[in-house]
C-alpha cells in the first residue's frame, strides 16, 4: 500500500503546486501589487522579512488608458482623515487604495517623444539628478520618492533614475489634473495623488492649482504667490505624511528625496523621524522668489532640521539646497 501511495502523493503535489503559480499569475494581473513589489523590496534590503497578508496589497483600482480622464481620488474614512502617521490602518488604507502601483511596458513620454531615448539624459530644470548620481556614485537599482513631480516629465528630478538606472520610486503630485498627466506617462513607478502632510497626522488642506507653483494654499510664502493665491479658488486635498506612505511600501531607505512643494518643505521635514527613516541625499526647493532674505532664511531652517542627523549641505543650484548624509570619498 505505501508504495503505490508515493506516486499519487508526487502527482499531487505537482497539481497542487500548478493550480498555485497559475492562481498567483491571475492575481497578479488583477490588481496586486505582486511579484514587482516584493522584489524591490527585497532588492533594496528595504523588506523586512515577515509574513504579509498578500490582501494588504490589493489594489482596489488601476487605470487603464482609457479611463484616466474619469479617475478620481479614493474615499478615506472619517476616522483616518485626521490619524496619526504611525496608525496601522491609516497605513494599510494608503496601501490598498491610494497608492497606484507600476505600470508595464514602454513608458509613453510626451515632451520628449522626438528626443527620447538619448541616453544620459537629464530632465530636470537644474541639473540635479546629475550632481546627486556624482554623490550616490553612479548608484543603479535604487529608490526614490519626487514630491511636487508635476505632470512626470517637465523638469522630472527621478525620470533620469527610472530610466537610465533602473531605480524604484513612488511619484507623489496633489495636483489632480497633473496627476492624471502623470498616469498617461506610464511611468513604471508608484504613484499617489496626494499632498505630503505638514504634520505628523494625515489631514485634508487647501491646494491652489497654479501649474508648476502650486501649493498648499496657507504655506505659500505671499511673495512667491502675490499674483495668483489670492484670486484662485483653493480645492480640498487629502494629505499623508512621508512615513505613512512609506510604511504602506514597507521602505526603510530612501537613496534620494526630491521635495518641490511650493512652499511647505520644512514643515514636511520637520514630520520625518530621521532616526528611523534613512534618506541618503536631498534636493530641497530653497528659494521664496523676490525674498533673498526669505531664501536665506529658509535654507538655514532646511540645516536646522537636518544637520543634527549627519546631513550636511552639497551644493546649492538654482532653485534647490542638495544635503546629503553619505560619507565623502
Amino acid at each position: 500500500m505505501s508504495s503505490p501511495s508515493r506516486p499519487m502523493f508526487f502527482i499531487l503535489s505537482i497539481i497542487i503546486m500548478i493550480i498555485f503559480l497559475g492562481g498567483w499569475n491571475v492575481i497578479s494581473n488583477n490588481g496586486y501589487f505582486g511579484v514587482r513589489s516584493l522584489h524591490f523590496n527585497l532588492r533594496s534590503s528595504n523588506f523586512s522579512p515577515k509574513e504579509v497578508d498578500k490582501r494588504d496589497w490589493i489594489h482596489s483600482y488601476k487605470p487603464t488608458p482609457n479611463d484616466i480622464d474619469t479617475w478620481i481620488v479614493p474615499n478615506i474614512p472619517d476616522h483616518l482623515r485626521n490619524a496619526d502617521q504611525t496608525d496601522p490602518e491609516l497605513i494599510r488604507h494608503i496601501r490598498q487604495f491610494w497608492i497606484i502601483p507600476p505600470f508595464e511596458g514602454p513608458i509613453s513620454l510626451q515632451r520628449h517623444k522626438n528626443t527620447f531615448p538619448v541616453p544620459g539624459m537629464d530632465f530636470s530644470q537644474s541639473r540635479q539628478p546629475t550632481i546627486i548620481n556624482q554623490l550616490l556614485f553612479n548608484k543603479t537599482e535604487g529608490f526614490y520618492v519626487e514630491c511636487g513631480a508635476a505632470d512626470g516629465e517637465y523638469h522630472s528630478n527621478s525620470l533620469f533614475y527610472e530610466l537610465y538606472h533602473h531605480w524604484d520610486g513612488i511619484l507623489i503630485e496633489a495636483n489632480p489634473l497633473y496627476f492624471k498627466t502623470i498616469l498617461r506617462k506610464k511611468r513604471r513607478v508608484f504613484m499617489l495623488n496626494a499632498c505630503l502632510s505638514p504634520t505628523r497626522r494625515a489631514t485634508v488642506l487647501n491646494f491652489t492649482q497654479n501649474g508648476i507653483s502650486g501649493g498648499l494654499t496657507d504655506l505659500i510664502p505671499d511673495e512667491q504667490g502675490m499674483f495668483y493665491k489670492h484670486k484662485k479658488k483653493p480645492i480640498e486635498i487629502q494629505c499623508f505624511p512621508l512615513y505613512s506612505i512609506l510604511s504602506a511600501l514597507e521602505i526603510k531607505k530612501v537613496d534620494y528625496f526630491s521635495l518641490d512643494i511650493e512652499g511647505a518643505e520644512v514643515e514636511v521635514l520637520q514630520t520625518i523621524p530621521l532616526n528611523e527613516t534613512i534618506i541618503n541625499v536631498l534636493s530641497v526647493e530653497k528659494r521664496i522668489m523676490n525674498n533673498n532674505e526669505g531664501t536665506s532664511k529658509k535654507i538655514d531652517d532646511i540645516m536646522r532640521v537636518l544637520k543634527p542627523f549627519g546631513y550636511r549641505m552639497e551644493r546649492i543650484v538654482q532653485l534647490d539646497v542638495i544635503v546629503s548624509r553619505l560619507p565623502r570619498i
